[in-house]
């Protein structure tokens, strides 16, 4: 029986195997199901072990002969390693199409992925990085999955600052900047929606009379208006904050000292400076005879402009009038401070500007801003300077001067009825200035004006039903006072929150 049974077992065809190239022979031929011609290839094949190894091993025919087989084996399994990466990558490459058909940049990812070696790629990213800026940088740090550390070097303050001052935006930065990518990405946003004329207009209402100043810190706007109090608005939300009242008539000036202080300017003749905080007035300044219709404030020299046809110049950190300057027959409606505070600037109703040396209190030059014949009974209602020019308003026109040459560089009639408001913005790009305006008047409309191109305004916003009395801006808003007792803000940072 044992006998028999060792004849049943050997009659099975493995059992004459001498060789390898019988083993395979075998396999091909009892495959009773016709497979596909890429699968009975060599590469696809199982490693086989005949069954005169295994007896060669377990019957310790000798180390010679036991080396000999293993070595084939290894051989073996390394062939058909090499075979199976061999027909892998002949699939990758016909999944993607040939270089012949793509562009550029898919040419070059393809090498990237398939052909570069760590080395090469590190190669390459220290010749390609140094040639991209901040946003590349930080798309492709994320798209090549690199460390943390590369991470961060893309998200330094200071590469975002570089990449700020190269943009050119234009909204102009009006506050201290600490975080310039959330200001990059900000000013991108207005920057993006302002030329597409996307905003958000809110609306605020609160006063009992016609809104005739502004002022904003950050987050907090102050309104001044006729009804003889000041209203402080939390920006973001549009909420309001609180009520300051103190003022016997109305408040016509308002400027931020600090974070708290704020110091507002009246039709009762003084000049009082409010904790914001507290909601108490701090001190009152006296020295004008009549209603004072303008203030201005940097750093902590204020300049006054009153009914009484002076102009004053006071130190707000101790309360001090520093200078009395006299020189404008009639009231002085509106005046300003260079960045410097060297110069200080003055528009009255006598249709003249003043330039006044803030150290002596002298008057250097008067301009009298009347090209055109119509005009030349208005009295000048705003001015602003910046980067060595001024742009003033006096009836439905708007000039702008050169104040080391003193000329008239352009002037612009779009308004038609009385400029209220004059905003002018120099920003310093690269080897030029580039000048922006914004200028609202009593025909409701705010206009942005490029003076590079004088013959149509950049933007016209609208809202306000009324007359704009005042406008100021920040990095994404521009805000507008209305005479229906209104605030109107026009927000550009919105949609667009991410680079």
């Amino acid at each position: 029986m044992h006998e028999g049974r060792i004849r049943r077992y050997y009659r099975h065809p493995s059992a004459f195997l001498k060789n390898w190239e019988d083993a395979r022979r075998s396999i091909q031929s009892r495959s009773t199901i016709k497979l596909p011609e890429t699968l009975r290839r060599q590469e696809l094949l199982p490693l086989i072990v005949p069954r005169f190894l295994v007896q060669e091993s377990e019957e310790n025919v000798g180390k010679t002969n036991q080396t000999a087989a293993t070595s084939k084996m290894q051989k073996l399994w390394k062939g058909q390693q090499k075979e199976k990466d061999a027909v892998q990558n002949m699939r990758i490459k016909q999944q993607v199409p040939s270089c012949k058909s793509l562009s550029k940049s898919a040419e070059l990812i393809q090498w990237y992925e398939l052909h570069c070696n760590d080395k090469q790629r590190r190669d390459f990213l220290q010749k390609l990085l140094p040639r991209l800026d901040p946003r590349q940088h930080y798309f492709i740090s994320r798209f090549l999955m690199v460390n943390k550390h590369w991470h961060a070097l893309c998200s330094r303050n200071d590469v975002w600052f570089i990449k700020y001052k190269e943009a050119e935006f234009a909204i102009p930065k009006t506050h201290t900047v600490t975080d310039w990518k959330n200001a990059y990405r900000s000013k991108y946003c207005a920057t993006l929606n302002w030329k597409k004329g996307k905003c958000k207009p809110l609306q605020l209402l609160g006063h009992g009379a016609m809104v005739t100043c502004l002022a904003i810190q950050e987050e907090l706007l102050a309104s001044g208006s006729r009804d003889k109090t000041i209203q402080i608005w939390n920006l973001p939300s549009g909420l309001h904050v609180k009520t300051l009242e103190g003022h016997r008539k109305g408040v016509w000036g308002l400027q931020f000292f600090t974070d708290n202080l704020l110091v507002s300017a009246s039709y009762d003749t003084t000049i009082k400076i409010w904790n914001v905080r507290l909601g108490d007035c701090a001190r009152t300044l006296y020295g004008h005879d009549g209603p004072v219709w303008s203030i201005a404030l940097k750093e902590y020299v204020l300049v006054s402009g009153s009914q009484d046809k002076l102009v004053k110049v006071w130190d707000v950190r101790r309360c001090h009038l520093l200078h009395t300057m006299k020189g404008h027959t009639q009231a002085v409606f509106a005046v300003d401070v260079d960045s410097t505070i060297k110069q200080a600037f003055s528009g009255s109703a006598d249709k003249s500007i003043r330039i006044w040396d803030l150290d002596t209190g002298t008057c250097l030059r008067a301009l009298c801003p009347t090209p055109l014949t119509s005009v030349s009974s208005c009295a000048i209602t705003s001015i602003s300077f910046d980067g060595g020019y001024l742009a003033c308003s006096a009836g439905n026109i708007v000039w702008l001067y050169s104040v080391t040459t003193a000329k008239c560089l352009q002037w612009f009639d779009h308004h038609k009825k009385r400029v209220e408001s004059v905003k002018l913005k120099a920003v310093h790009q690269k080897d030029e200035v580039k000048l922006l305006m914004l200028s609202a008047g009593q025909d409701g409309k705010v206009n942005h004006w490029d003076p590079s191109d004088y013959k149509e305004s950049l933007q016209t916003l609208r809202g306000a039903s009324a007359g704009v009395t005042c406008t100021l801006c920040d990095d994404t808003r521009v805000i507008g006072a209305s005479k229906d007792n209104s605030i109107w803000i026009w927000d550009f940072g919105i949609a667009t929150r991410t680079l």
